[in-house]
């Protein structure tokens, strides 16, 4: 006697139980839930110590605040409605420097 989902041939009939997971409509959640995040981590960075920053970023504080204002001066470079430049200076180094992922800088800087 064959089970219900299995043909004569021997193969299997998955039927209705296959879902197709492009069909789904999976309502999806924003990561950030602290929109402060990020820049509560750049000013522990900027304010804390000069090593750790220089580690993370490889720049020390006047450094890297100098490239922010050159890049905001000479660069146009604009902030965003939920980044601001110091934010975006620092994924982008944090980025480089560390060869870190995305997933990783959106975790530490509360971006999705």
């Amino acid at each position: 006697m064959l089970e219900d989902d299995e043909a004569e041939d021997g193969s299997i009939n998955f039927g209705e139980s296959f879902i197709d997971p492009y069909s789904v409509s999976i309502e999806r959640q924003r990561m950030n839930l602290d929109p402060e995040r990020g820049r509560r981590y750049v000013y522990e960075l900027l304010h804390g110590h000069d090593v750790q920053c220089y580690n993370i970023i490889r720049m020390y504080p006047p450094v890297y605040i100098q490239l922010c204002e050159k890049l905001k001066d000479d660069y146009q470079l604009k902030e965003t409605d939920n980044v601001s430049i110091e934010e975006s200076v620092a994924i982008f180094l944090n980025v480089c420097a560390q060869n870190a992922t995305q997933r990783y800088v959106g975790k530490i800087f509360g971006l999705s």
